[in-house]
């Protein structure tokens, strides 16, 4: 048994190494917030710039980039994440090369699928289908870039790029806006997206070739790198992904089947602030923290990792909280202005809140068990809680109305804590 001073010393090298992962990880976040800032910038603009149809048209496009580039990339970083962490750089960077191939291949099967879907079954022109399939690989080229600089310091400068080019986006198509050279039309719009999607990417890729260290072919790398074994492992994690997506929009579904469009208006603004939040999230909180959970996952019990996502859930818990208690409390001092004007219910953004944050703190609990590679049960977490999230947001939304299907989404928010909490005490046993 180790003394106490011995203890101290091991704790005192934990900490400074996770203290060091974090400081590495901190510039990736704020390049990554000026990534989404941006994006958020350009969406919202274009949306409320287009005239109704042309926005509605947008809105769809950009649905579907964001749904096939989560197909193209199948998942794949989180498995990337976590073996490679604490890897030798030419180790790291071959591991890389050998998923580039993966999603190279998913794009030459997935994407003239996707074409044929695209101009068949929604009636989109043949070239505006080319754009948005440019637009897509771009799309998902840098979101997988943005997974791997998390856990290594030297893809920084592939985000770099990315934010890059989603700022000169934004500026080039505010002179165009301006100064009226080009007409102000969804095709341009794409097509202004597409060429400079297509100059930020080859920025991009010549930055990661420029960057890569060479490594033998005999060398045997630390994960699957045949492209059937790459989807095998990876099949469970893109599981997840897609049933997180169904969580996340299945109340949208249900309140714009099942009630007036007056009410789908006033969910959907309520909806727009509480997704900030789980973005915010997402950046700020999960991925900082998540290579050094999957490093400390090496030595450390899962009781101890547990330990620190708790804290920070309870940090993140608190600063919302008291963000929204501001808020209310400005709303009342104006008379209630800006919460008349906009139609907005403090209970069903308290509600949402709620259960955002649940689905945080389970979030936190799928990560400790994605370290130790039991990916299957945070599977099943999801489907059980999104069957859950099913049955409570249309019954109560039938009860209640919009305030019912905040509630059915937080019930189900709740069962995917519980059931993640117990998948890691299963695991601790």
């Amino acid at each position: 048994m180790a003394s106490g001073s011995d203890g101290g010393t091991v704790a005192a090298e934990d900490n400074t190494a996770t203290s060091s992962q974090r400081f590495r990880s901190m510039p990736t976040v704020y390049v990554k917030f000026v990534d989404v800032a941006s994006r958020a910038i350009f969406t919202v603009g274009v949306t409320y710039s287009l005239p109704l149809a042309q926005a509605g048209r947008f809105g769809l496009f950009v649905t579907m980039i964001g749904l096939a580039a989560f197909t193209l990339g199948w998942e794949r970083h989180i498995d990337l994440q976590r073996r490679l962490v604490g890897h030798a750089e030419a180790i790291f960077d071959a591991s890389v090369f050998a998923a580039a191939r993966m999603y190279l291949t998913n794009a030459i099967i997935l994407l003239p699928l996707f074409a044929i879907l695209c101009v068949f079954g929604f009636g989109i022109p043949l070239l505006t289908t080319g754009l948005v399939i440019t637009i897509t690989l771009s799309e998902m080229l840098a979101n997988q870039m943005y997974n791997i600089a998390l856990v290594q310091p030297r893809y920084f400068s592939k985000l770099v790029s990315s934010a890059a080019k989603n700022l000169i986006l934004i500026a080039f198509l505010a002179i165009v806006a301006v100064t009226q050279w080009l007409p102000w039309t969804l095709e341009t719009i794409l097509a202004v997206w597409a060429g400079i999607s297509v100059v930020g990417t080859v920025v991009m890729l010549a930055l990661w070739y420029d960057k890569t260290k060479p490594v033998s072919r005999r060398t045997e790398l630390p994960l699957a790198s045949r492209i059937p074994e790459q989807w095998r492992v990876s099949l469970t994690h893109f599981l997840i992904g897609g049933f997180v997506i169904l969580s996340i929009q299945f109340d949208r579904l249900t309140v714009g089947a099942m009630l007036p469009l007056d009410q789908v208006g006033i969910y959907f603004r309520h909806i727009l602030a509480v997704s900030f939040v789980y973005q915010f999230f997402n950046i700020a909180s999960y991925n900082r923290l998540l290579p050094a959970i999957f490093e400390r996952a090496k030595t450390e019990p899962n009781a101890a990792l547990l330990a620190t996502l708790n804290r920070e859930w309870i940090v993140i818990t608190v600063a919302v909280g008291a963000a929204f208690a501001v808020g209310v409390w400005l709303d009342w001092a104006m008379g209630q202005a800006v919460s008349k004007q906009f139609a907005l219910n403090y209970r069903i953004a308290a509600v949402l809140l709620l259960g955002s944050l649940l689905r945080v703190a389970g979030d936190y609990r799928a990560m400790v068990l994605n370290a130790a590679h039991r990916e299957r049960r945070i599977l099943l977490c999801q489907v059980t809680s999104f069957a859950v999230a099913v049955i409570a947001t249309i019954t109560l939304t039938q009860m209640f109305g919009i305030l019912g299907a905040a509630i059915g989404m937080a019930v189900g928010g709740l069962s995917y804590f519980l059931l993640a909490q117990l998948a890691v005490q299963i695991r601790w046993n």
